[in-house]
């Protein structure tokens, strides 16, 4: 059973508006300088972006994914390896469809004195991120082309994500759904994470990403693949490239640690919107409200996102004396899953 909740804010205005969309991106990386540091900016064009971060690692990442077709990206500048520590706390209340850091890898770790330990950086942006959005974080680790053959890299690159899977077993049971990692293995492209978010945001919810035409490095199949959570990109003799193995890191294998169908409950969790409900006295036409408004909201979503769906209850929990939340069983059947999942959403 998957957990809903709604992140819908009524976007107030348009910066929210734009963050809350399917397609947004936020690229977390190294500007030239200390322009705009720690803050979250939109730039309007790839000519502002260079005036603004001269030419850096971010100027370079906002770059392609936006010759890559990316359409809603913002970017936060983290010059110093404290800022992408510290920065997070501005930015986690954010919801923004991708978060793509780049500059920091999977197998970096940071000394937190909270904690009296090494912590990853990505075990840090997963904790923070997920206690209040549903954003993909997606990671990536050393290029290819700096290994001498294909058997030194995967066998570093499984390394690194088993330790790291060992390391935060707790943590990717809460909110693995909302974590994934992809070899960096494209031709010409120095983060493969940044074309990954580009490729996802182009493509609808209940859809599976298209080919691309970067080529990548070493011929890999899925036989090469022993870890179920590496993403990696193939090179097809008839075809452009593929995405292949596109799984998250939810520690409990059913179809929604695929992040095809992930991305229809995300959608769902995005554009769903019960504060209508809220801070009203529970009732049978208040449940009736919230029945009928589902039941509406679920039927646009069928033959583009979802095959079918069933409300089967909604309840009210008593949390304190005089207050409570309410709890909704409903199956849904995203349109690219074999199977039905069967989801609690809960109105709070």
């Amino acid at each position: 059973m998957i957990t809903m909740q709604s992140y819908s804010q009524g976007n107030k205005n348009s910066l929210m508006a734009d963050i809350g969309q399917d397609n947004s991106i936020l690229i977390i990386g190294r500007g030239f300088d200390e322009s705009k540091l720690n803050e979250i900016f939109k730039p309007s064009s790839i000519w502002e972006m260079e005036s603004i971060y001269g030419d850096s690692e971010l100027t370079m990442a906002y770059t392609e994914a936006k010759r890559n077709g990316a359409n809603n990206v913002f970017v936060m500048n983290c010059l110093k390896t404290t800022d992408f520590i510290d920065s997070i706390q501005y930015v986690r209340h954010y919801n923004f469809s991708y978060i793509v850091p780049i500059g920091i890898k999977l197998s970096d770790k940071f000394y937190s004195s909270e904690q009296d330990k090494e912590v990853y950086f990505a075990e840090h942006y997963l904790n923070e991120f997920s206690k209040f959005t549903n954003s993909l974080i997606i990671f990536t680790d050393e290029h290819a082309d700096l290994y001498e053959n294909i058997n030194n890299y995967l066998y570093d690159m499984r390394t690194k994500v088993e330790n790291f899977k060992e390391s935060t077993y707790y943590l990717l049971s809460n909110y693995g759904r909302n974590f994934a990692f992809c070899l960096n293995n494209l031709q010409y492209e120095d983060y493969s994470n940044v074309i990954l978010a580009t490729v996802l945001s182009r493509t609808k919810p209940g859809s599976y990403p298209e080919t691309i035409k970067n080529k990548a490095i070493f011929d890999l199949d899925s036989e090469d693949i022993f870890t179920p959570e590496i993403i990696y990109f193939k090179n097809n003799l008839h075809t452009d490239t593929s995405i292949e193995n596109l799984k998250n890191f939810r520690t409990i294998f059913d179809a929604n640690k695929l992040i095809s169908v992930d991305r229809v409950i995300k959608h769902i969790e995005r554009t769903l919107d019960t504060s209508f409900v809220l801070g009203k006295l529970y009732n049978q036409y208040v449940e009736m409200m919230l029945h009928d408004y589902l039941d509406s909201f679920f039927r646009r979503l069928l033959e583009t996102a979802i095959r079918n769906y069933c409300i089967k209850n909604i309840r009210f929990v008593r949390a304190e004396a005089t207050s409570g939340y309410i709890t909704v069983d409903i199956d849904i059947h995203p349109i690219n899953s074999l199977e039905q999942i069967n989801t609690l959403l809960e109105v709070k």
